[in-house]
């Protein structure tokens, strides 16, 4: 649960389990926003100190989550409205990771399908 000053939220761990402990931690991350990302570390960080490198490899598995979570609901018809959506959210994630660049603490906004995506579409708060 993720305690916000009266109110509590649900942080969904289902397809976590004894897995690698960064992957875990990408899932966790992939439905939280830029200052609740930052929150989240530092709460993990204030019981165990990360590695120097684990930006990048929490963005790697925040990209491979992300598609498995598509891969998952893509069965459901009931789900393909609210994919078609997020789309716009993970072109732009997908086109940051290609471009080495990196996008865990800084805000995405969503482009248009069918455009090109520009980096500039990352930015940091």
């Amino acid at each position: 649960m993720l305690y916000i000053p009266g109110k509590s939220r649900p942080i969904d761990f289902g397809r976590c389990g004894y897995g690698y402990y960064l992957y875990d931690m990408a899932g966790a991350l992939l439905g939280l926003g830029v200052n609740q990302r930052k929150q989240f570390i530092a709460g993990y960080e204030n019981m165990k100190k990360l590695s120097s490198g684990y930006i990048q490899q929490v963005e790697c598995f925040f990209i491979m989550f992300m598609i498995e979570n598509y891969c998952h609901h893509a069965a459901n018809p009931e789900e393909t409205e609210n994919l078609k959506s997020e789309q716009v959210f993970a072109q732009t994630y997908l086109h940051a990771f290609l471009q080495d660049s990196s996008f865990l603490f800084r805000r995405v906004d969503p482009v248009q399908i069918g455009s090109p995506v520009n980096p500039v579409n990352i930015t940091s708060h």
